[in-house]
């Protein structure tokens, strides 16, 4: 899609037929239709969307974060007190405006990577001496020892728009990497996926949040540089400092009360250090390992399907 297509979209919209509804619905939907039809007949993997550029318009000139556009419209609407017709209009006016007059609109927008922040990824051997069991104040810790990360989302989610559909203007900091993240908790996976029998560990930073009361199965103790670090399925815990900090905590209970995270979430995490190993992905598939978590999690309301966003049914 050019300059011209988006100056023909324009007129298009701004004299249709009166006996059509003009709102945010008419709009979306005739303007996914456009670039439907504007779309290579055969598939481009370099071919970018009107809605794509739109949405990386709106975040780089506003850093206004959503899901569509048209819900980035929304929010702005709501910021600043408008129609959202009136919103749309203004913000597709300018859009096209610094839109490049050149065919090739790739070299003038960056991605603004609404859902990718910096994350610190490490690959390191991991050819150590494993300890059977270590001792940490009156707590003795083994293979085999439950702990659970500590609440750090508290009162958050309700800031969320898996939480309440009907926020204008929720909160993003749940999705991506934050400073309220965990400190001494990293997310973590162990295995022969860079050469074989040679045992490497690769780290994606600092656990989020989202991953606040899971319940975790010690796995491997390591002593290092006068540090205990404990490893579990999809975690490395630097384990003093976590519990110092309260970030983690032992469970007693036979059978505990938290987020169960299953084999699904450990086998996906697997073909992420294997493929980024390989260069397939990047940081997006982690962010998506963390949405696909955030599904399991008690406070969501709503999730986004194929048709849309649904509320989820949830048995008594």
């Amino acid at each position: 899609m050019n300059k011209y297509d988006l100056n023909n979209l324009r007129f298009r919209i701004d004299y249709w037929s009166n006996s059509i509804p003009k709102n945010k619905y008419t709009i979306a939907a005739y303007i996914e239709g456009f670039e439907m039809a504007k779309s290579p007949k055969k598939y481009d993997d370099s071919y970018k969307y009107f809605s794509e550029y739109f949405e990386e318009f709106i975040f780089r000139k506003y850093h206004i974060k959503h899901f569509t556009w048209y819900e980035q419209i929304e929010t702005y609407a709501y910021r600043n007190k408008k129609d959202w017709v009136l919103a749309f209009t203004k913000l597709f006016n300018q859009f096209i405006k610094e839109f490049p007059e050149n065919t090739n609109p790739n070299r003038f927008y960056i991605s603004s990577a609404i859902y990718n922040s910096k994350i610190e990824i490490k690959i390191t051997d991991f050819n150590v001496n494993f300890l059977d069991t270590i001792k940490i104040g009156k707590q003795i810790i083994k293979n085999g020892t439950l702990l659970k990360l500590s609440n750090l989302i508290q009162e958050d989610y309700k800031e969320s728009y898996h939480y309440d559909i009907e926020l204008k203007d929720p909160s993003w900091d749940l999705y991506e990497t934050s400073e309220k993240d965990f400190s001494f908790v990293k997310l973590c996976y162990i295995g022969n996926f860079e050469k074989e029998n040679k045992l490497s560990k690769i780290t994606f930073g600092r656990a989020r949040r989202i991953c606040s009361d899971s319940i975790l199965e010690v796995k491997k103790i390591v002593e290092k540089n006068g540090k205990y670090y404990i490893y579990t399925d999809n975690f490395e815990i630097e384990i003093e400092s976590a519990l110092k900090n309260k970030e983690i905590k032992f469970v007693h209970e036979k059978d505990p009360l938290g987020v169960k995270i299953d084999n699904h979430f450990k086998m996906t995490l697997k073909e992420i250090a294997v493929n980024y190993c390989v260069g397939v992905v990047g940081e997006s598939a982690i962010n998506s390992l963390y949405s696909d978590l955030m599904c399991k999690l008690d406070w969501v309301n709503y999730r986004y399907t194929y048709g849309g966003w649904m509320k989820i049914s949830r048995s008594s």
